[in-house]
């Protein structure tokens, strides 16, 4: 009976998954999460089996500026709470919580600069040389990062992405976050993680055409412009730069705000790169119809909301906090992307995974020799208790043993009793063949005859002997041996009944009739 594919494909993938959840046990992979700090909140979120897990916590104001931790206490007091609601109460105290970190609040100069194509060691020189000459600030300064973002082979250049940030902000924040329980594996801007989600969980967001992302946020308008889906641009404004006197942004200013920056960003970008512009994307938590609005009357660009594939529903005000968490997925050894992390704290991350790694092994190793010890124990008490079953079974067992062995050999005694018979009444038919049979091999082989089949049925009827033979002249000389020798008469050659074979010799068939 054969098995539908479905099934088998259906076991295949189900095989494949369990091969995976073990393989991922096994290298004791814990799980990164993604960490948005803003001014007005901490967010969390985290993949668990592919859905994701949100935790959010407020900030009171003024307590984070610019992402400056203006009261130290209290933000890792609150990040503390963080930390419970993610883990739980029953969670132990020193246990950590990985988290890639993307920072809202603070901007991160960004900037994409062409190389020749170039590998190993000198390209690596040479983005450290550009690096130098690009930044912002004092290289001592700033921690920076690069990534590759694309390559033009019609040029024969690479395009390279860099960042860069205040360091003090790094360090600042990271140690805040490790005093309340979590362990920073990267530290990256909004519009990387931002880029990111567009390019693997967007909706309708192909990887070959340009975008220009627009993200309104409590923080500001924030321009990126996305290629080969991946960041190439970016441009913030803060509210703080349009608000009147009230500290109020009217209509006015945002529509002004809003016409102008995206103006310019187009510009820039017709002035760098070929293909045109010609949809938008919107991550907005309120006002984006009328971003759309005015970006579509203004500018005849197609708009669409940045919509999210999947499982994955969640408002605007989640997609930092999600792009990082994709970050979290891939393994550290294959992940790169900017991380804008010191050394130190990328050192503290590595210490913590191998300690991290060193304890699941100490707990596992135990655990699967006690439960290879309680296997060896319930088989041998299983065995014991089937030896003492078959040893009380042993006389009925000899009994029966001795009455199968009986039936046994009366069957075997019938059947030899047959057996004498049958030898009994085919004995009066039997034919000496000896001498006959002696004569006829001596012939075959004296005309190079090669015996394919040999047919007697009695004395009543014809010997039928089919061969082949090199030649016809060998079966011609086999026949006229026949019809000289006394004890073979009527012998029968027909003429169709040679054929050529199927190498180079002939095969044929007669009959004859021997005197006994």
């Amino acid at each position: 009976m054969e098995r539908s594919p479905v099934i088998m494909t259906s076991s295949l993938q189900n095989f494949g998954y369990y091969l995976q959840r073990a393989a991922a046990l096994l290298r004791a992979r814990t799980p990164i999460g993604g960490l948005e700090i803003s001014d007005t909140a901490v967010r969390f979120a985290l993949f668990e089996e592919g859905k994701p897990k949100f935790v959010s916590m407020r900030l009171p104001p003024g307590l984070m500026e610019s992402n400056h931790i203006k009261n130290r206490p209290e933000f890792v007091a609150i990040v503390k709470k963080l930390r419970e609601q993610v883990l739980g109460p029953d969670a132990a105290k020193n246990k950590k919580v990985n988290v890639v970190v993307s920072l809202s609040s603070i901007s991160i100069y960004s900037q994409v600069f062409g190389l020749p194509i170039i590998q190993g060691e000198n390209l690596e020189k040479a983005v450290q040389l550009n690096i130098q000459m690009v930044s912002p600030v004092e290289v001592k300064e700033a921690y920076s990062g690069w990534q590759l973002v694309g390559e033009d082979k019609d040029t024969f250049r690479l395009e390279v992405l860099s960042a860069f940030i205040d360091r003090k902000v790094v360090d600042e924040v990271t140690k805040a976050l490790e005093e309340g329980g979590f362990s920073v594996v990267a530290i990256e801007s909004r519009a990387l993680a931002l880029a990111r989600l567009a390019r693997e969980r967007g909706v309708r967001v192909e990887s070959t055409k340009p975008y220009v992302l627009i993200n309104l946020d409590s923080s500001g308008l924030d321009f990126l412009i996305l290629r080969k889906g991946h960041l190439y641009f970016e441009y913030f404004h803060g509210w703080k730069d349009v608000q009147n006197d009230k500290q109020q942004v009217t209509r006015e200013a945002f529509e002004a705000l809003l016409k102008r920056s995206l103006y310019q960003v187009l510009n820039f970008y017709s002035a760098h790169w070929p293909e045109p512009v010609k949809e938008v994307l919107i991550s907005a938590s309120a006002l984006g119809d009328e971003v759309g609005r005015v970006v579509s009357s203004n500018f005849g660009l197609t708009v669409q909301p940045l919509a999210l594939q999947g499982n994955l529903q969640a408002t605007p005000e989640w997609f930092v906090a999600l792009g990082s968490a994709l970050r979290g997925l891939v393994p550290r050894g294959e992940d790169r992307d900017i991380s804008l992390l010191g050394i130190g704290a990328q050192e503290r991350f590595r210490h913590e995974q191998v300690l991290g790694f060193i304890s699941f092994w100490r707990v596992v190793i135990p655990a699967v020799l006690g439960i290879l010890l309680i296997a060896f124990i319930v088989a041998d008490v299983f065995l014991i208790n089937m030896r003492r079953t078959l040893e009380s079974q042993s006389a009925f067992q000899l009994k029966k043993a001795e009455v199968a062995e009986m039936e046994s050999l009366r069957a075997h005694a019938a059947r030899f009793n047959r057996t004498l018979e049958l030898i009994q009444a085919t004995e009066k038919f039997r034919i000496p063949k000896g001498p006959l049979i002696g004569k006829l091999t001596a012939l075959l082989a004296t005309h190079h005859i090669q015996l394919h089949r040999l047919y007697y049925q009695d004395s009543s009827t014809a010997t039928v002997l089919s061969g082949e033979a090199p030649s016809e002249t060998d079966i011609l000389n086999l026949k006229k041996a026949l019809d000289t020798d006394p004890a073979f008469k009527s012998t029968q050659l027909p003429l169709t009944e040679i054929r050529k074979a199927a190498g180079r010799g002939f095969t044929f068939s007669l009959s004859f009739a021997a005197k006994l």
